[in-house]
């Protein structure tokens, strides 16, 4: 039986394979239906975004799923455009590559510091590195908030600023 997640997953997975760019567009035939056209200048906006809006940002991690993040542990990433990317689980920093191909993300081995913290501090650890070391998806929202999603539906949030 498929859950939500599984379903948005999978719905993200068929817009990301469908996914037109602007000179995709510019040769698309006449006879599409509007939906298809809004939906192709949509994911071409989101493109841009991307291209333009992920990297030299410190993006605080919001929430894991539905779970917010532990109140000041103040989790990040920080994407470079030399292709590293850096960051804070609350707990401890890593670091290691990322690359972007439309839409679809993938991090490099990420290397991690072993420091030690409370059981809850390290349960929220696990679940940013996990979802970033089984990344496939990225978006950003209208209003700003970053996205990222594995193909199994594990979601990722977070807004750009000061880290």
């Amino acid at each position: 039986m498929w859950s939500t997640r599984n379903a948005l997953a999978a719905a993200l997975l068929l817009g990301a394979a469908a996914c037109g760019g602007a000179e995709e567009a510019a040769d698309t035939p006449a006879y599409l239906p509007d939906s298809v056209r809004e939906q192709q200048e949509r994911e071409s906006v989101q493109i841009e975004r991307l291209s333009s809006g992920l990297s030299e940002l410190n993006w605080r991690i919001q929430a894991i799923g539905d779970i917010q993040v532990i109140p000041d542990s103040e989790p990040f990433l920080r994407f470079s455009s030399d292709g590293t990317v850096s960051g804070s689980t609350g707990c401890n920093t890593f670091n290691g590559g990322w690359s972007l191909d439309r839409n679809q993300i993938d991090f490099g081995a990420l290397a991690a510091t072993r420091k030690l913290c409370p059981d809850p501090m390290m349960d929220q650890e696990q679940s940013i590195l996990t979802i970033l070391n089984n990344a496939v998806l990225v978006g950003i929202g209208d209003e700003g908030t970053l996205f990222i999603t594995t193909l199994e539906g594990a979601l990722l949030t977070a807004l750009p600023g000061d880290a």
